[in-house]
């Protein structure tokens, strides 16, 4: 990979991912069991295990980045964080699954992009491969090919996302809906006068609001039905008492 950013500094274009927040994705419970087995992984999410490794690693970015912003880290905060990576980690390698049987992959090219513009890997805004080799070892405590690997899943999985964003379907009635309620409140907190009130705005705006109120229920649904297909065991309890 570095070598094929070398060659494609300069022809690497732009690839806009576009990623929202999944709700609260409650089809795991079910699934959840524990096996000794695999002594060396988190979770496993049919024949994918999840190292344990990175999931310590994003685990405590997170807790890291919320110390920074001056948050109380309690036990129980520590313990909701790591069930809620570990959740989102699990949900990421689903819906790279389904990607996979869609025909959904991510280029080389969009890779390189990814990899070249991240800021950590980069020097005075250009990328820097004694920063990326660094970068990765004492973040991840990886090399280069584990990482670009783990990377393309994601973007991957990121890309399946964006599928259903795009697959989801707002009939115009329900933004005039929307738009007519929002008007009435508007009225309300103005002496009954909709003066000033900016229709079209708000309109777009409610488009955009349904929009992804309805790609978070049909990716939920989505996971709902994947997670009572693909078998899914958590490993996390044991692997926290180190066992």
């Amino acid at each position: 990979m570095i070598s094929f950013l070398g060659r494609h500094r300069k022809t690497i274009f732009l690839v806009t991912i576009f990623g929202f927040l999944i709700g609260t994705f409650v089809g795991l419970g079910a699934y959840l069991f524990t096996d000794m087995d695999a002594t060396r992984a988190v979770a496993e999410v049919g024949k994918t295990k999840i190292p344990y490794t990175r999931f310590l690693s994003q685990s405590n970015q997170v807790l890291d980045r919320m110390r920074n912003q001056g948050t109380d880290v309690t036990d129980d905060l520590r313990r909701q964080i790591k069930e809620d990576v570990l959740k989102e980690m699990i949900v990421e390698e689903l819906l790279y699954a389904e990607a996979v049987k869609l025909g959904i992959q991510t280029t080389d090219l969009e890779l390189a992009y990814d990899v070249h513009n991240t800021p950590a890997f980069q020097t005075n805004n250009n990328f820097d491969q004694t920063a990326y080799v660094n970068a990765l070892y004492y973040l991840f405590r990886m090399g280069p090919k584990e990482y670009e690997e783990l990377r393309r899943r994601s973007l991957t999985a990121l890309k399946y996302r964006r599928f259903i964003y795009e697959s989801a379907k707002i009939h115009p009635s329900e933004i005039e809906g929307r738009l007519k309620g929002a008007m009435e409140d508007y009225q309300k907190t103005n002496k009954g006068s909709s003066k000033g009130f900016e229709a079209e705005k708000e309109k777009d705006k409610i488009a955009g609001m349904l929009k992804q109120e309805r790609s978070i229920h049909l990716l939920n649904y989505r996971l709902r039905q994947m997670s009572s297909q693909i078998p899914i065991k958590s490993f996390l309890e044991e692997r926290e008492k180190g066992l």
